[in-house]
């Protein structure tokens, strides 16, 4: 069983010292998470990553976190549901052939997993699974009419997946072992019965690597090269059954981390050394063609990082000067667009940056923390 007061300082290693917890088809989540302080009173960690924020014509863009903003008009508004309690957290959005998108997280009053579905501009919380007292879902991703949701049972200290097919979510049962402490923060379907989800191994301080073949989930062997292999894994996103990136933190020098899988094969790719001494990767987004951008954050400085990735080395990208305190949590690419979210500490605004004429730049502003976005045409 979780001890809670093991979890509270894990979580405020997260906030002060950057231990950051965290495609065919309508592959279109998003994902993010948070650092800050403010949940130190739960047992539900942080947020999660899932896989392919880009969205393949789905029309509609949302960002999301402590409330629900909507891209209308040309501007970000708060859209904020009358169904939306203001103690949740939401971490993780997919959409499901384009009809439905799933969002999921936490409800910090009830200490349990929570899942809203938005269908036809209308909003309805999911029934789910009865799974313990105390449990989260960290992310989401969807293909055809199928959506994988993970996260972690604070509980039992074991991971969570759950299936949606149609209506019904069905929790997998028979997991393979990993530790006594173990969650998951992100996934990333490449068919409806295939695809990869990451997380930590707190037991360990290590990473957990797992795959879907077959509908079935079984642990895969993370890469450790040079000398690497304390580290933790937040996101990930696949653009096709053989090539994809996972990111997260180096637990021993306090560092982003990536892995690249290209041809079926994870490996370490080359990441900047020139970002700080304490900063990690928290998103990543990519598009069909394998372009995309790694997100994260600078402790040091308190700031947000972004890298830009295309099938080589990782370029640092710059940011804009926001304010004095602000972070990075979530990313998203649409046919080459590409856009992130975040927040300013001090106030809990949120805010939207796009990449246009070649630099960063604020695209709207939100009144609650960002932690995720989905993009759509």
């Amino acid at each position: 069983m979780r001890d809670s007061g093991k979890l509270k300082l894990l979580i405020l290693v997260i906030a002060f010292s950057a231990a950051a917890l965290c495609a065919a088809g309508c592959d279109c989540s998003s994902a993010s998470l948070d650092d800050d302080d403010d949940d130190d009173d739960n047992n539900g960690g942080g947020g999660g990553g899932g896989g392919g924020n880009n969205v393949n014509g789905c029309d509609e863009s949302f960002a999301y976190g402590d409330g629900l903003g909507q891209y209308q008009d040309g501007a970000w508004v708060d859209a904020t549901p009358d169904v939306y309690s203001q103690n949740w957290r939401l971490n993780d959005a997919a959409w499901v052939n384009c009809e439905q998108l799933i969002f999921v997280g936490y409800d910090k009053t009830k200490n349990k997993g929570v899942a809203l579905t938005y269908e036809d501009s209308a909003y309805v919380v999911d029934a789910l699974p009865d799974i313990g007292d105390n449990w989260e879902l960290t992310a989401i991703d969807a293909y055809g009419d199928t959506a994988v949701a993970v996260g972690g049972d604070w509980e039992s200290g074991e991971a969570v997946i759950m299936t949606k097919v149609k209506e019904e979510w069905e929790l997998a049962e028979s997991l393979p072992y990993v530790s006594d402490d173990w969650w998951l923060t992100g996934v990333s379907l490449t068919s409806s019965d295939s695809g990869w989800a990451v997380g930590l191994d707190y037991d360990r301080g290590e990473p957990v690597l797992m795959k879907l073949s077959g509908g079935e989930w079984n642990t895969q062997a993370p890469p450790a090269e040079g000398g690497i292999d304390s580290y933790y894994l937040y996101a990930i996103d696949m653009y096709d059954k053989e090539n994809g990136l996972a990111v997260g933190r180096n637990l021993d020098n306090s560092k982003g981390v990536a892995i690249w899988m290209t041809n079926g094969v994870w490996y370490f790719p080359v990441t900047p050394q020139l970002l700080g001494d304490n900063w990690d990767l928290a998103d990543v987004a990519l598009g069909s063609s394998g372009r995309g951008i790694l997100i994260g954050r600078r402790f040091d400085i308190s700031s947000g990082v972004i890298l830009e990735f295309d099938e080589g080395p990782l370029a640092s990208m710059a940011v804009p000067d926001l304010s004095d305190d602000w972070t990075l949590s979530g990313a998203a690419v649409n046919d080459g667009d590409m856009l992130a979210c975040g927040y300013e500490r001090e106030h809990g605004e949120g805010f939207v940056l796009r990449y246009t004429e070649d630099e960063w730049r604020v695209d709207g502003r939100l009144p609650f923390k960002t932690l995720g976005i989905v993009y759509g045409d």
